[in-house]
């Protein structure tokens, strides 16, 4: 019988056909056959692939495919997948674990396969925010010991978080003020060869500032000397 022929309006003349539905697993096939079309149903196609593989497919949600269309448990089999052919290949995919209350309700093609929800991580608070920059546990552990024994602990995340703000944001001056110590001490000692350091351009305008003070304060302790 031509497959692109209409399907017969008559349902008694689907009820007349014997039919093979062959249901395509990953490994291999289930032929089912029957000579009452219009009496199909996913439930059959269920109890056909259970009975035949057992194994995983025992307790496992059984969804049928046909054409790129998920069956439902209303699907009309004999018209809506079958129409006039004598055979057609229906596809099985094996899903999740079901309980045996779900299989007995016929739960496994109907229900949709729950969404995933988006859960938001919990906000890093005090020295767990120390993750991000390569801290191990053991690593924060320690330092919140450390911090209890010097601190005490009453304050809990909140006190480690304010140390830790307190610090970022006091960080760029500590660094000024080192790096400025550095120049003045660097120029105290290098003295007139400060002089090439500039020539050679290799300093700011605030390097070069404070590099100068140091050399004037070498030169100050120099002429003291000479007069002491």
């Amino acid at each position: 019988m031509d497959p692109s022929s209409p399907a017969p309006n008559n349902p008694n003349d689907l009820a007349a056909k014997e039919i093979t539905i062959v249901i395509r697993l990953s490994s291999d096939d289930v032929i089912f056959e029957t000579d009452d079309v219009s009496a199909v149903t996913l439930a059959d196609l269920r109890h056909a692939v259970r009975s035949n593989r057992g194994g995983t497919t025992l307790n496992r949600r059984l969804r049928f495919i046909y054409n790129g269309h998920v069956l439902k448990n209303t699907t009309n089999i004999a018209r809506e997948v079958v129409g006039t052919r004598d055979r057609v290949y229906v596809h099985c995919a094996i899903g999740p674990i079901m309980s045996s209350a779900e299989i007995e309700r016929g739960e496994d093609t109907d229900a949709e396969p729950p969404t995933p929800q988006r859960t938001a991580e919990p906000e890093l608070r005090g020295f767990d925010r120390l993750r991000s920059t390569g801290f191990s546990e053991e690593d924060i552990a320690n330092l919140r010991q450390q911090f209890g024994e010097l601190y005490g602990t009453d304050g809990g995340v909140e006190l480690e978080d304010q140390w830790i703000d307190d610090d970022a944001a006091n960080a760029p001056f500590a660094v000024e003020y080192v790096r400025d110590m550095l120049a003045v001490l660097a120029g105290a000692f290098l003295g007139v060869f400060v002089l090439v350091l500039v020539k050679l351009n290799v300093l700011n305008r605030r390097q070069m500032m404070v590099v100068g003070a140091g050399a004037v304060i070498n030169i100050v302790f120099s002429v003291l000397q000479m007069f002491s």
